[in-house]
């Protein structure tokens, strides 16, 4: 069993969590907005045990799961994340 650890309060999310929350529906502020809802929550709980993460990519994933759920999102296949147009474009030179 690996022990968790605290998250890091310099804690952003990665451009794959940026575009995984995209596809559900968020836009990269609300992405963004969703993370400092989850940074508040570790720091606000940190005496607590269930603010050790084994895996903070997998509870943001998570969080960002619940929050699209309470907003009534529907995951959106053809949107594209800033990340994803990005990579378009270096592409397509």
């Amino acid at each position: 069993m690996t022990k968790g650890s605290a998250l890091t309060p310099d804690w952003t999310p990665s451009s794959k969590e940026i575009d995984y929350g995209v596809n559900l529906g968020f836009t990269v502020r609300e992405v963004r907005e969703v993370a400092e809802d989850m940074r508040l929550w570790a720091q606000a709980n940190a005496h607590r045990p269930i603010t050790q993460k084994s895996n903070w990519h997998r509870a943001f994933l998570g969080w960002m799961r619940r929050a699209a759920k309470r907003r009534g999102m529907r995951p959106s296949r053809h949107e594209k994340s800033y990340a994803g147009l990005a990579d378009d474009l270096r592409r397509s030179r």
